[in-house]
């Protein structure tokens, strides 16, 4: 019985890209805004709807957590209950 060696070489299988997910994109959103109080929302995902949650110290802010993350692919919908309490000493102006 002859041996023969065989010179072929299986073919690489192509590594698969593992997309981050989509709390992935969010984090990486909130960790580099200029506006470091965003550094410590929360937030969970459940699907395409986003929970924010957490304290900061202006409406404003509490909008642009919302902003930040509104056109992160796969974001469908953002529930924001991210409370707003203000530095001691400040009023918020009325309406």
């Amino acid at each position: 019985m002859i041996q023969t060696l065989s010179t072929h070489r299986p073919r690489p299988v192509p590594q698969r890209k593992v997309r981050p997910s989509l709390e992935t994109f969010i984090g990486e959103k909130f960790r580099s805004s200029p506006y470091r109080d965003l550094h410590s929302v929360r937030y969970h995902c459940h699907g395409g709807t986003v929970l924010l949650t957490g304290v900061l110290p202006s409406f404003f802010l509490k909008q642009m957590a919302q902003e930040s993350i509104r056109h992160v692919a796969g974001v469908l919908e953002i529930d924001n209950r991210v409370e707003v309490i203000y530095a001691e000493g400040l009023v918020p102006c009325a309406p």
